[in-house]
């Protein structure tokens, strides 16, 4: 009888636990939405398994995770090879720890590559309060989106294993239904946070083979992330300016931490590096730059200083008389921070909150909502044919 009700317990034991040892489950890719998906868990198994398809049965079969190493535990990883466009994927992880499989999930895949209907949403700064954190992905993955740009700091201090489990924690839900690409944020360089940081997410690779700026091309659009940290390299510069000029995509979005242009106490800190990277968007008619860092939704008025540095040109857009859209949304978690009056804000709001972005063909709405998921701002950008203008030669950098 006593030896019954030990295995009895031990039996409980493993199924209270089980649910504790395969966890942090997140999508990332290697390239675009569709190719290079890659699901990623951490686990305490060392020959974790995942079993999926494209309907619950999981008929596609069963395949080994990539064994790696993570801040604990081990991270497997699962590249999906050729996934169907628009399509649920369910599947099921083997959990080798503790001999056992996870219960059947879901995830949604991207639109085709080719599409020229997409949508995906901005935001960042979770990285103090979890319960904002929670709230406001939580309204986030609300939406049907192809994916996800994540501007930076992510947790407070890079290097706490315990902040990365809060993060993971809170924004299960989350993570567990969106395709994530980030961009580094100063949090996550704290105490040499930045190898966990790197680690701990799957992104393209840049010809230096490094994750800290990448690029990759959707429907009709070039996406690009920057490094703001090294701004000052010249590597980084002349990789920037050569996908821009080489791109023929019809939309070009740029992500990375610091903005250039913000009223809150942060003013300034990209200003050394107008003459390069900005030259470089408003020569090659960027339309839109998503950055995080001011814990507050930030919107620029039309930049375009190949014509004036000072006051903001009429209309956003790509061509050589339009200028640039800045957004900072920078409030999923961060304290609130707020913005003052300048020439080059169209509006702002301390609130939490994340974007939106749409793309039909050639119109983009942005809105912007709260973690209530209430309206807050809403605009729109209709591509013209450019007729007469020429945009700018980049060898002209002041």
């Amino acid at each position: 009888m006593k030896r019954y009700l030990f295995v009895l317990i031990l039996a409980l034991f493993s199924c209270s636990t089980g649910a504790q040892s395969v966890q942090h489950i997140r999508f990332g890719s290697s390239s675009d939405p569709l190719n290079g998906l890659t699901i990623t868990w951490q686990s305490k198994g060392t020959s974790d398994r995942i079993w999926w398809g494209y309907t619950p049965v999981c008929e596609k079969g069963e395949f080994a995770g990539i064994m790696r190493s993570g801040y604990t535990d081990n991270l497997f990883d699962y590249a999906f090879s050729s996934p169907a466009a628009n399509a649920t994927i369910y599947y099921k992880i083997y959990d080798s720890h503790l001999r056992t499989w996870t219960a059947v999930k879901t995830f949604k895949t991207a639109s085709p590559v080719t599409t020229n209907n997409y949508s995906f949403i901005a935001l960042g700064d979770s990285r103090s309060f979890m319960a904002d954190w929670k709230k406001t992905s939580d309204a986030a993955n609300t939406r049907d989106v192809d994916m996800v740009l994540f501007t930076g700091d992510t947790v407070a201090d890079g290097s706490d294993n315990s902040a990365w489990d809060n993060w993971f924690d809170h924004g299960k839900s989350f993570l567990e239904n969106k395709l994530i690409y980030y961009t580094i944020g100063n949090c996550e360089l704290k105490n040499n946070g930045e190898a966990k940081y790197i680690n701990n997410f799957i992104m393209p690779l840049n010809p230096s083979n490094s994750k800290l700026y990448y690029s990759f091309n959707y429907g009709d659009a070039l996406f690009i992330c920057l490094n703001s940290f090294d701004a000052k390299s010249a590597t980084q510069l002349d990789w920037l300016v050569n996908a821009l000029k080489n791109t023929t995509q019809t939309w070009k979005f740029v992500l990375f931490h610091q903005p250039f242009f913000t009223a809150t106490k942060d003013a300034g800190q990209m200003d050394p590096f107008l003459n390069t990277w900005w030259k470089a968007f408003d020569d090659y008619g960027v339309d839109m730059i998503f950055n995080g860092h001011n814990h507050c939704y930030e919107r620029s008025k039309p930049i375009n200083r190949n014509i004036n540095s000072t006051a903001p040109v009429a209309e956003y857009g790509s061509c050589a008389n339009q200028g640039r859209c800045e957004i900072a949304c920078g409030r999923a978690g961060a304290p609130p921070q707020t913005a003052g009056p300048g020439w080059f804000v169209e509006i702002s709001k301390a609130d939490l909150h994340y974007t939106l972005i749409k793309v039909n063909g050639k119109t983009l709405t942005c809105e912007a909502y709260d973690a209530n998921n209430l309206l807050f701002d809403r605009f729109s950008i209709t591509k013209s044919s450019c007729a007469g203008s020429k945009s700018g030669d980049f060898a002209e950098k002041g």
